[in-house]
């Protein structure tokens, strides 16, 4: 099992988590920013139910990109995840805030929200399948484990960029422009993870698999050929 083969499958998951972990440790300023009301507590509870789309997206995106990645292969489909989520970090980061635009910013932020749900939701399974083509017999079972694992360095990433953007900064600041560094910084994470996705190969399961449509296709082919009138 090739360290970058393990590096890249479990990147994303990373990165995944990440941001939901960022959000999550961020939704009082959030609320602030980007669903203002007189009472806090409103705030709050709506930037939770903003973060729970997230969670809803998940099952259709693992429905239609795991289709994709069936068909176009393993790694276009975590390229696909990794550019998405990464890019809908980076516009999370770039966003006007309520004061700036008033409902327009909490439309694209729950839109942005719905599109990383989409897109996390075929990576996690993606990648832990694109280890487990690798893996010989006999270690596949540790290294979907090696996924599942990362969920946890994601999230304690995510956590600790937040705490120290809040501890470091004063809440001005963070208000004004430190609140976006957290998302910017998962662009980061996303393109350094698409660079070394995009040196692998196809999984040996994937490319045989590739090979059997192919023969299959062909010898579907000839046999239309020699019977024309059928």
């Amino acid at each position: 099992m090739p360290g970058r083969v393990t590096t890249a499958a479990v990147l994303g998951t990373v990165l995944e988590w990440y941001d939901f972990a960022i959000y999550a440790s961020m939704a009082a300023v959030i609320g602030r920013l980007f669903f203002p009301s007189n009472d806090p507590t409103v705030s709050l509870l709506v930037t939770f139910a903003s973060y729970a789309v997230g969670f809803v997206c998940r099952p259709l995106g693992a429905i239609v990109l795991g289709r994709l990645g069936d068909r176009a292969g393993r790694r276009s489909m975590l390229a696909v995840t990794m550019v998405t989520v990464g890019v809908a970090s980076v516009l999370i980061g770039l966003l006007p805030t309520h004061a700036s635009v008033g409902a327009l910013a909490p439309a694209l932020l729950v839109a942005l929200r719905m599109v990383q749900g989409l897109a996390a939701g075929a990576e996690w399974t993606g990648g832990a399948t694109f280890l487990i083509e690798y893996a010989r017999t006999g270690r596949r079972g540790l290294y979907s484990g090696v996924v599942q694992a990362s969920t946890v360095a994601g999230f304690l990433l995510g956590t600790g960029v937040a705490m120290a953007v809040v501890r470091f900064m004063s809440e001005a600041t963070v208000d004004s422009w430190g609140w976006r560094v957290p998302f910017l910084l998962g662009g980061v994470v996303a393109a350094v993870g698409l660079f070394v996705r995009l040196k692998l190969d196809e999984s040996p399961a994937y490319r045989e698999l590739r090979a059997a449509r192919k023969a299959e296709h062909r010898h579907g082919t000839g046999t239309e050929g020699a019977h024309p009138g059928r």
